[in-house]
């Protein structure tokens, strides 16, 4: 049932059938950051305030925000979720827009967390990019993981806006959903591209899209895409797609 709420909202998720799987996927060989991690109150051998400290004893993982489920809602569980530093208690069954606001106020809190990032992993620095994008839960979380790399991010909801925003903020970068009301990002795009061959310049412009056919990748490039990604987005693979395209395009630092 999480795995689908996470599916809706454009979120990739990880499952785990019980603790000791939970720690084998955070500290294996292939271990991955997570942006949130979901944890059950009441699960066998090992209870979610215990897999709770054990996930905090893993270096990559001592700051991820954890949100606590249960059905139980006892006093000393809340007061065991404040001393752990859990982001969340939530109870169960969960409903969409709570697991929702969850996770974006974990990221949130993550986002403002002191980084342990160079100049290198912050190389959207002083840069502007334009996100377009429909969803709310897909823009508020690519808009945190963009400010994580020091961009100044402008938002917009549709393709309309998208070209006045082109115009009007001078984006040293684009990130473009396909599917948005009013004009979609064909459309948006091919507008962007005609008004660059009557003044000059060229903006990387990166489509968004939740289909993976090759056939909507081949249309983004012939209309103008510098590059093409597929939802849910991935943090890693979005941010070095974006760090080719703005060496690749010479893109001055802001001053």
């Amino acid at each position: 049932m999480l795995q689908q709420i996470a599916d809706g909202l454009g979120l990739r998720c990880e499952l785990a059938d019980g603790p000791e799987s939970a720690l084998e996927i955070l500290s294996g060989a292939e271990a991955q950051d997570f942006d949130v991690l979901l944890l059950d109150v009441r699960m066998p051998g090992m209870d979610g305030f215990a897999l709770s400290e054990r996930i905090r004893l893993l270096p990559g993982h001592r700051t991820a925000p954890i949100v606590m489920l249960t059905s139980s809602g006892q006093v000393e569980d809340k007061a065991r979720s404040l001393r752990l530093g859990i982001s969340r208690y939530l109870m169960k069954p969960v409903r969409p827009s709570e697991l929702r606001e969850a996770i974006l106020t974990g990221i949130g809190q993550q986002a403002q967390m002191p980084r342990r990032m160079g100049a290198a992993e912050r190389f959207g620095a002083q840069r502007r990019v334009l996100l377009a994008e429909d969803n709310r839960v897909n823009q508020k979380l690519a808009a945190i993981l963009l400010r994580q790399r020091g961009f100044e991010v402008i938002t917009v909801e549709d393709g309309e806006a998208a070209v006045d925003a082109f115009a009007r903020e001078a984006p040293d970068l684009i990130l473009m959903d396909i599917q948005m009301p009013r004009m979609d990002g064909y459309a948006a795009m091919t507008e962007i591209r005609r008004r660059e061959r009557i003044a000059g310049g060229h903006v990387p412009i990166v489509a968004l899209t939740a289909h993976a056919l090759e056939e909507d990748r081949r249309r983004c490039f012939e209309l103008g895409a510098d590059g093409y990604l597929s939802k849910p987005i991935r943090a890693e693979q979005m941010m070095n797609l974006l760090r080719r395209l703005l060496e690749q395009a010479a893109v001055p630092i802001r001053t």
